[in-house]
């Protein structure tokens, strides 16, 4: 069992050249008419994503035609887990065993 995790990963690199964010859906406010705008991630990849940089989002309003962008920033985390844990192997079983 893993009993400690150091240090962080501020200069980790992805190395992939598209990422698709599966059940990610980002909701932003037109800044213009104040319609609702959805991002889905699953759609729309992360072109070469670096991890702790903001990464600019770009949004368009079918409403009134407005283009703009926000900034997200992508973060990956480490944990340990335990296997005899419930979710965990429910999270497995859904992840592997499809």
């Amino acid at each position: 069992m893993i009993e400690k995790i150091e240090g962080n990963y501020p200069k980790a690199e992805m190395g992939i050249k598209r990422l698709y964010l599966h059940g990610v859906k980002l909701h932003c406010k037109c800044p213009k008419c104040k319609n609702l705008v959805i991002h889905n991630m699953s759609e729309d990849s992360l072109y070469y994503p670096d991890m702790n940089k903001p990464i600019e989002i770009y949004f368009y309003c079918q409403k009134c035609e407005n283009e703009w962008n926000e900034k997200i920033i992508l973060k990956v985390g480490v944990e340990t887990l335990l296997e005899e844990d419930p979710e965990i192997q429910k999270l497995v079983k859904e992840a592997f065993f499809k």
